[in-house]
């Protein structure tokens, strides 16, 4: 939860301090516009994350990533909210875990094509979450733990703070240099 405030603070002033041409009200629905598409409310397809515009980092690649890890992790709550089997939940966060390290390693690369001032920052990111994925994967393993709506929440958290705030950042940059 720590990590998620100081990612929307970040978000907040990032967004906020940006550009300091738009007037205050233009800035306030930049920060606001996206806060409210990723909401904690239903939807009527019943998925926990729904792709949006709030989502899309402008590089294909990257969304086609984004929205197929979406998708498992769609797929993992199923499973959770059904109380499917252990090992079915189990198979379902190891496919999650799979595609992480080949998502991570394509935004790594094309950082690095770019000269992206960020990449260390990401690269620090994404290696605090693949080491938290394994934990977590060897704790199930191991019987210490299930896989539950903590779990789920974890993942949706993460993968929607992360890909709304310093994927966007880095999908905006991507552009600006021509990646699409």
């Amino acid at each position: 939860m720590k990590y998620f405030r100081l990612s929307l603070i970040l978000f907040v002033f990032i967004l906020f301090f940006a550009n300091c041409s738009k007037s205050p009200e233009q800035k306030i629905e930049e920060i606001q516009k996206p806060l409210q598409t990723i909401s904690e409310a239903p939807n009527p397809n019943g998925q926990l994350i729904v792709w949006s515009e709030a989502l899309n980092v402008g590089v294909a690649v990257i969304n086609t990533q984004h929205k197929n890890i979406v998708s498992l992790v769609n797929q993992l709550n199923n499973l959770v909210k059904e109380n499917k089997s252990a090992d079915a939940k189990e198979n379902m966060l190891d496919k999650i875990i799979a595609d992480v390290p080949e998502h991570f390693a394509t935004e790594e690369k094309l950082m690095k094509q770019t000269s992206y001032s960020k990449l260390l920052d990401n690269q620090q990111l994404h290696s605090d979450f693949t080491q938290k994925c394994v934990e977590l994967q060897l704790k199930v393993k191991a019987g210490k733990t299930e896989i539950n709506t903590e779990v789920i929440t974890f993942l949706k958290d993460w993968l929607t703070n992360h890909v709304s705030g310093p994927d966007k950042e880095m999908g905006t940059y991507l552009v600006s240099k021509g990646i699409k």
